[in-house]
């Protein structure tokens, strides 16, 4: 169900505006090489309250994945990708269309959107989709104490100027029923946590909604969640993902992607 009309414009140099709010933060997290992370899009919108930056990841040639609550209220925005570096990226003039989630009230459920690009964005080494969750993968896997990755462009610690590299945080899986102790309510199955591998310290952070919790099943990298709230201040809990999985037929249904068995 679309629930918004959005406008992105792709240009090949991106003017960045230490004024608005920051751009995605990722707390102690590692320079991305050129290529390592070909599905990252970054998403600059404008709502009534400013402007404000999330992250996504392109899952087709036309349609980009992101948090609901990143798109809800916009009434145009920017996307840039192509490039770990902002002001190299390399993109074209797009119209495209917005939907949030039918049931979406708050980040607390259902916190997924798709954004779609009015052309086809040409794939190369830089620009490439992930791939989504075959039916049969995923529908509750936590991947406790394993290795997950998060992009995203921005700060290296809470509160700093944003960053114009794209960086990533090494992140590993957290059970519902921890995470659910750390926040005191339950976790319903279509979340999942994560925290830092070496601490709470190496995170994602505000502005960093969207972006995509990714993992590797048999070679082959998978988005499996996507940011939706952390603790105030970015530190001290486990983060929360909306589970991709619990949403493909959602997905088919706005993009007509074919989701695998």
């Amino acid at each position: 169900m679309k629930a918004a009309v959005l406008t992105i414009i792709l240009f090949s140099c991106l003017i960045y505006d230490s004024s608005s709010e920051s751009a995605s933060k990722i707390i102690n997290g590692k320079l991305a090489e050129e290529g390592r992370f070909p599905h990252m899009v970054q998403l600059s919108i404008k709502k009534r309250e400013g402007t404000k930056y999330c992250g996504g990841s392109l899952i087709s040639s036309q349609w980009v994945l992101t948090a609901a609550h990143c798109i809800k209220g916009m009434r145009s925005a920017k996307a840039y990708m192509g490039s770990v570096f902002w002001r190299t990226m390399t993109l074209k003039l797009k119209i495209i269309d917005g939907s949030i989630h039918p049931n979406y009230k708050n980040i607390n459920a259902d916190d997924i959107g798709l954004v779609k690009l009015e052309k086809p964005v040409e794939f190369n080494s830089r620009i490439q989709p992930i791939e989504l969750p075959a039916r049969h993968q995923l529908p509750t896997e936590t991947f406790i104490n394993s290795t997950l990755f998060v992009p995203g462009f921005g700060d290296t610690k809470n509160g700093s100027q944003s960053n114009l590299y794209l960086r990533y945080v090494e992140m590993y899986g957290v059970s519902n029923e921890d995470c659910s102790n750390e926040w005191g309510w339950r976790m319903r199955e279509t979340f999942v946590c994560a925290q830092g591998l070496n601490s709470f310290n190496h995170t994602t952070c505000n502005g960093d909604s969207g972006n995509g919790l990714i993992t590797k099943i048999d070679d082959v990298t998978i988005v499996f969640g996507i940011v939706s709230y952390g603790a105030p201040g970015c530190v001290g809990k486990a983060k929360v993902f909306t589970r991709v999985a619990s949403y493909l037929d959602y997905i088919h249904s706005v993009t007509g992607i074919e989701i695998k068995n």
